[in-house]
């Protein structure tokens, strides 16, 4: 049995920069508000992921063309894109969603299927009516608590776009946008029926332990294509 869904959402169409930002300075901190307080949740620098896919379904949703550039933007050379992206990386970080990423640090195998199952359903439902979805991978596991360090790991964790899938002879295939390969509609996800052996295709990012839907609310983005 085989069975094949696409949403409107082509890799190809969106930031065909890849994710690799190049800011030094202060302003490459990215802030998170706590209620009265602020806190400093990575670097640019280290990568926008989740700010990136964010602007991609941004720029989907309120059907609106991307900038073309193909190399990163900074502070200087394309303030507003750079600004923008910062923002909705801030904004992909909640506490809910940082929160589950920590936790998955400490689960077992079976924890992770069951969170691979969820987000299946969860992923099929929405793409099959024809909305993308964004999506968390954990990368990163706290091996004993002994090794409590090891949550520093946090930022290995990834985030890209599901924009559609395919069934196959008892294997799953989530197509992907990832940030790191723009312009590459071949990125994907695939585990089989049991939500066991999770591969990454093309093999460039390394082991996922598993993956759940993280939070994303659409924002009109304030910058034109061709800028």
């Amino acid at each position: 049995m085989r069975s094949c869904f696409r949403t409107n959402f082509d890799p190809s169409r969106w930031l065909k920069f890849p994710n690799q930002f190049q800011e030094t300075d202060q302003r490459s901190f990215l802030w998170k508000k706590l209620g009265w307080f602020s806190i400093p949740v990575g670097l640019s620098s280290l990568g926008m992921c989740g700010g990136m896919a964010s602007t991609a379904l941004d720029f989907f949703h309120s059907l609106r063309l991307p900038p073309d550039r193909t190399t990163p933007p900074s502070s200087k050379d394309d303030k507003a894109l750079f600004e923008w992206i910062r923002e909705r990386q801030v904004d992909s970080v909640t506490l809910k969603d940082f929160w589950k990423y920590l936790i998955l640090m400490f689960t077992d195998n079976k924890r992770d299927k069951t969170e691979i199952a969820e987000a299946w359903e969860q992923i099929k439902r929405d793409v099959q009516k024809g909305s993308p979805v964004l999506i968390g991978l954990e990368r990163a596991k706290v091996e004993s608590w002994y090794k409590i360090h090891q949550v520093a790991d946090i930022v290995k964790n990834h985030q890209v776009v599901v924009w559609g899938f395919e069934e196959i002879e008892g294997k799953i295939f989530l197509y992907l946008y990832d940030p790191k390969i723009p312009e590459n509609n071949n990125v994907t996800i695939s585990f089989n029926q049991n939500f066991e052996d999770i591969r990454w295709s093309p093999p460039s990012i390394g082991r996922i332990y598993t993956i759940f839907k993280t939070s994303y609310a659409p924002k009109v983005p304030p910058i034109r294509g061709g800028q």
